[in-house]
Protein backbone atom coordinates (compact mmCIF):
# COMPACT_ATOMS: atom_id res chain seq x y z
CA UNK A 1 0.00 0.00 0.00
CA UNK A 2 2.01 3.22 -0.98
CA UNK A 3 2.02 6.16 1.16
CA UNK A 4 -0.05 4.17 4.02
CA UNK A 5 -0.08 1.69 6.54
CA UNK A 6 -0.63 -1.81 5.77
CA UNK A 7 -3.31 -4.02 7.14
CA UNK A 8 -3.08 -5.25 10.24
CA UNK A 9 -2.75 -8.40 11.40
CA UNK A 10 -2.97 -10.27 14.71
CA UNK A 11 -2.73 -14.36 15.51
CA UNK A 12 -5.80 -15.44 17.29
CA UNK A 13 -6.11 -18.06 20.06
CA UNK A 14 -9.02 -20.05 20.43
CA UNK A 15 -10.04 -22.38 23.46
CA UNK A 16 -11.80 -25.20 21.91
CA UNK A 17 -9.24 -26.02 18.82
CA UNK A 18 -7.23 -27.65 21.07
CA UNK A 19 -8.27 -31.25 19.94
CA UNK A 20 -6.68 -32.85 18.04
CA UNK A 21 -6.65 -36.51 18.45
CA UNK A 22 -2.95 -37.02 17.54
CA UNK A 23 -2.15 -34.91 20.05
CA UNK A 24 -0.69 -35.65 23.49
CA UNK A 25 -2.54 -34.89 26.47
CA UNK A 26 -0.02 -31.88 27.19
CA UNK A 27 -0.93 -30.26 23.86
CA UNK A 28 -4.44 -30.70 24.02
CA UNK A 29 -4.62 -28.51 27.32
CA UNK A 30 -5.96 -24.95 26.44
CA UNK A 31 -4.25 -23.65 29.59
CA UNK A 32 -1.16 -24.53 28.27
CA UNK A 33 -1.79 -22.90 24.91
CA UNK A 34 -2.42 -19.82 26.78
CA UNK A 35 0.63 -19.48 29.02
CA UNK A 36 2.54 -20.49 26.15
CA UNK A 37 0.93 -18.51 23.28
CA UNK A 38 -0.95 -15.70 24.21
CA UNK A 39 1.88 -12.92 24.80
CA UNK A 40 2.13 -13.40 20.45
CA UNK A 41 -1.63 -13.59 20.08
CA UNK A 42 -3.70 -11.26 21.42
CA UNK A 43 -6.68 -12.26 20.43
CA UNK A 44 -8.69 -15.22 22.62
CA UNK A 45 -11.84 -17.09 21.56
CA UNK A 46 -13.97 -18.33 24.34
CA UNK A 47 -15.95 -21.18 23.82
CA UNK A 48 -17.03 -24.09 26.26
CA UNK A 49 -15.91 -27.46 25.27
CA UNK A 50 -15.75 -30.95 26.47
CA UNK A 51 -11.90 -31.31 25.26
CA UNK A 52 -13.24 -33.82 22.48
CA UNK A 53 -14.85 -31.61 19.46
CA UNK A 54 -15.00 -27.83 18.64
CA UNK A 55 -18.14 -27.26 20.72
CA UNK A 56 -19.14 -23.47 20.71
CA UNK A 57 -21.14 -24.48 23.69
CA UNK A 58 -22.04 -21.10 25.94
CA UNK A 59 -20.79 -20.43 29.23
CA UNK A 60 -24.30 -21.86 30.82
CA UNK A 61 -24.72 -23.89 33.99
CA UNK A 62 -25.39 -26.62 31.79
CA UNK A 63 -22.56 -26.41 29.47
CA UNK A 64 -19.86 -25.42 31.88
CA UNK A 65 -20.89 -28.77 34.09
CA UNK A 66 -19.77 -30.74 30.68
CA UNK A 67 -17.19 -28.59 29.22
CA UNK A 68 -13.13 -28.40 30.46
CA UNK A 69 -13.16 -24.15 29.99
CA UNK A 70 -12.78 -22.60 33.53
CA UNK A 71 -12.88 -18.54 33.20
CA UNK A 72 -10.35 -18.38 36.67
CA UNK A 73 -7.81 -20.58 34.77
CA UNK A 74 -8.25 -18.73 31.44
CA UNK A 75 -7.71 -15.49 33.26
CA UNK A 76 -4.71 -16.99 35.08
CA UNK A 77 -3.07 -18.64 32.22
CA UNK A 78 -3.32 -15.46 30.68
CA UNK A 79 -1.51 -13.48 33.19
CA UNK A 80 0.84 -16.11 33.63
CA UNK A 81 1.91 -15.66 30.06
CA UNK A 82 3.11 -11.99 30.78
CA UNK A 83 0.58 -10.73 28.00
CA UNK A 84 0.38 -7.15 27.96
CA UNK A 85 -3.24 -6.60 26.13
CA UNK A 86 -5.18 -9.13 25.28
CA UNK A 87 -9.02 -8.90 23.43
CA UNK A 88 -11.49 -11.66 25.20
CA UNK A 89 -14.41 -12.33 22.70
CA UNK A 90 -16.86 -15.15 23.32
CA UNK A 91 -17.56 -17.06 20.52
CA UNK A 92 -20.75 -19.08 20.60
CA UNK A 93 -22.73 -20.97 17.97
CA UNK A 94 -26.05 -22.37 17.66
CA UNK A 95 -27.59 -24.25 15.11
CA UNK A 96 -29.39 -21.81 13.30
CA UNK A 97 -32.82 -23.32 13.91
CA UNK A 98 -32.61 -22.44 18.02
CA UNK A 99 -34.73 -19.81 18.84
CA UNK A 100 -33.86 -16.43 19.31
CA UNK A 101 -35.03 -16.42 22.96
CA UNK A 102 -32.79 -19.06 23.69
CA UNK A 103 -29.61 -17.69 22.03
CA UNK A 104 -29.86 -14.65 23.72
CA UNK A 105 -30.45 -15.88 26.80
CA UNK A 106 -27.53 -18.44 26.44
CA UNK A 107 -25.11 -15.32 25.05
CA UNK A 108 -26.67 -12.95 28.34
CA UNK A 109 -25.44 -16.17 30.71
CA UNK A 110 -22.15 -16.73 29.00
CA UNK A 111 -21.58 -12.78 29.26
CA UNK A 112 -22.37 -12.51 32.98
CA UNK A 113 -20.00 -15.49 33.41
CA UNK A 114 -16.92 -13.64 31.94
CA UNK A 115 -18.01 -10.09 33.66
CA UNK A 116 -17.60 -12.00 37.12
CA UNK A 117 -14.62 -14.02 36.52
CA UNK A 118 -12.83 -10.37 35.35
CA UNK A 119 -14.54 -8.77 37.95
CA UNK A 120 -13.33 -11.23 40.60
CA UNK A 121 -9.36 -11.43 39.23
CA UNK A 122 -9.47 -7.43 39.14
CA UNK A 123 -10.32 -7.22 42.64
CA UNK A 124 -7.82 -9.69 43.53
CA UNK A 125 -5.06 -7.99 42.11
CA UNK A 126 -5.91 -5.22 44.00
CA UNK A 127 -5.77 -6.59 47.01
CA UNK A 128 -1.86 -7.42 46.61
Amino acid sequence: MRGGKGAEFALCLDVGHAISPDAGAEDRDPYRWLESLAPQAPIIHLQQTDGRYDRHWPFTAGSKSRGIIDADKVLRAIRTSGAADTLLLIEVGHPFEEQDDRVWQDVAESVEYWREALKNITSNEGAR
